[in-house]
């Protein structure tokens, strides 16, 4: 912990500076894990030192707090603008991966959402290997995190190796570290804690348990709605033929409705059925009256006859109720049999009939079995020619493979070749085009070189006049303007530009000094001098 964030948490004990700014803490100090996974959090969060704040607000003030005090640079998490529920959202991870947000426990749910912003959907796995499958092998690239401080990141980048790792980023469980900077509590307020964070962690399971129970329905209820997206046209399709069949019916109803109006001729044909099946009624009536009356006179006979015949009637009528039953018995069993044969005699000629067919289907299946034989050892034969061909393809084959690893073998040198020529050629490309920028540079300086080789020539000329002859030689070169020397190539590649530039830059020195001390008055006297002299000694020379 640096000292920015230790004088942080001072500053929000009970009476310090910052107490009502809404400090939670610092972020690995609000949630602890199990200690297997206490190298993956100190490597995969970087967050765990940043300090967990209500407000921007209150950040604010943090930042004011380490500036007046120059205390150094520390971050901060504002919960106000963390998002919102990221942290309760379904996530299918590849293969059932654990995410390292799962296998934290917050000991102040407040700062789940802070929790959440440092690890993200990070998924944990025991070895490297699996953490590159995760990673890479699915629709969906993953950040993952070993066990032993290996990281790789969702963009691809990977990172680890080396002889230590990052520890105790995070609390762990069972062990005590300092306390949360939003209050100092005591003995019994940290039992209460303790029994509020056990239950809340039954009722995180709880809810873990029933987010998992909602993942499933979800999946159902997903599969669900593709059927029914599928079942909808069809539906559409029904509705719009029902459309249909209800615009044609509606188009009848005129036409039904006035086939369903009655004639005149109709209507003095429904008054005479009326009258008959009213008279039909009254008539049926008084049959039903005339019958009641019979039957009940029926009866009274059929008593009068028992009660005159006695028990020798009663049991001849009971003989004959069983003789009519039996009879009616034999009749059904009768039928029954009659209906049996029938129907036998129907099964045995569907029977005979069914046989003459499998006969000639068996027949047709002979010679279809004959020609299948036949072109069955055709194929077998063909089959022969096609392994031999096979088998002479595949030793070609692997001859041709050899000869395409030599050819590739010769392809990868020849790549070689050519990358390096390549590198050749930018590498001249390069030189090609400095030397082009330089030719055009000194194109564009020749012109101004030989602009100021003239003016110097001007100035040598003019000087020339005032200089003094030691010779006779000398004497008859009076009259002639001297110019500058001009080397060739090769004389010029005797001489170092560097060497040349630093002479010239001493001259250039000297000439400044010489015209700061030189008395250019008396120069110019001397030179007039000179002249009147010159022209004297010339005048003289003529005379003799």
């Amino acid at each position: 912990m640096n000292k920015a964030v230790a004088s942080i948490l001072k500053a929000a004990q009970p009476n310090g500076e910052l107490c009502s700014v809404g400090i939670l803490g610092r972020l690995g100090d609000l949630a602890t894990i199990d200690s297997k996974y206490d190298v993956a959090i100190s490597t995969a969060c970087g967050m765990l030192d940043h300090i967990v704040v209500h407000t921007t607000a209150g950040a604010q003030r943090c930042l004011d707090f380490l500036r007046r005090h120059n205390l150094g640079r520390a971050s901060f998490i504002p919960l106000d603008k963390a998002p919102k529920g990221a942290h309760d959202r379904v996530v299918e991870t590849p293969e059932g991966a654990p995410r390292l947000f799962d296998l934290i426990t917050p000991t102040n749910f407040t700062a789940t959402p802070a929790l959440f912003l440092g690890v993200g959907n990070t998924l944990v796995s025991s070895d490297l290997e699996t953490a590159t499958h995760w990673a890479f092998d699915f629709n969906k690239r993953w950040r993952v995190v070993t066990l032993d401080g290996n990281l790789i990141e969702s963009s691809g980048t990977m990172q680890g190796g080396g002889n230590q790792v990052k520890r105790g980023g995070m609390k762990l469980n069972g062990r005590s570290q300092h306390t949360s900077t939003s209050n100092l509590q005591t003995q019994e307020d940290s039992d209460k804690l303790e029994i509020e964070v056990k239950a809340a962690q039954e009722k995180l399971k709880k809810c873990r348990d029933m987010r998992t129970d909602l993942r499933d329905e979800l999946r159902k209820l997903n599969k669900h709605v593709k059927e029914l997206s599928v079942n909808i046209p069809k539906l559409n399709l029904q509705v719009i033929s029902c459309d249909n069949t209800r615009s044609e019916l509606t188009k009848i109803i005129p036409e039904l409705r006035e086939q369903c109006v009655l004639s005149v001729s109709d209507e003095q044909k429904l008054a005479e059925l009326k009258a008959k099946v009213s008279k039909a009624k009254c008539d049926m009536a008084t049959c039903t009256l005339k019958a009641s009356k019979m039957e009940s006179e029926v009866a009274r006979l059929q008593k009068a006859i028992v009660d005159a015949g006695g028990s020798i009637l009663k049991n001849q009528q009971i003989v004959c109720e069983r003789a009519l039953s039996e009879l009616n018995q034999a009749v059904k069993e009768l039928n029954g049999a009659k209906v049996t044969i029938s129907s036998c005699r129907n099964a045995s000629n569907k029977a005979i009939h069914n046989r003459a067919v499998a006969e000639k289907e068996l027949l047709k299946c002979e010679r279809s079995f004959e020609n299948l034989m036949n072109d069955l050892n055709d194929l077998d034969k063909d089959a022969m020619d096609v392994k031999i061909s096979y088998e002479e393809v595949k030793k070609l084959d692997i001859e041709k493979h050899q000869e395409l690893d030599v050819l590739h073998a010769e392809y990868e040198d020849l790549k070689k070749v050519h990358s390096k020529m390549k590198c050749n050629e930018l590498e001249l490309m390069s030189k090609y085009d400095q030397c082009t920028k330089a030719v055009k540079e000194y194109e564009k300086n020749i012109h101004l070189w030989e602009v100021e080789i003239s003016k110097l020539n001007d100035e040598l000329a003019a000087d020339s006049e005032y200089d003094a002859f030691e010779d006779e030689d000398e004497e008859h070169d009076t009259g002639r303007a001297k110019k500058l020397p001009v080397y060739g190539t090769t004389a010029l590649s005797n001489y170092d530009v560097n060497d040349i530039k630093r002479e010239i830059l001493v001259l250039e020195k000297e000439r400044d000094v010489l015209a700061k001390n030189a008395n250019m008055g008396a120069i110019a006297e001397y030179r007039k001098k000179e002249e009147d002299y010159l022209a004297r000694y010339a005048l003289n020379d003529s005379s003799y």
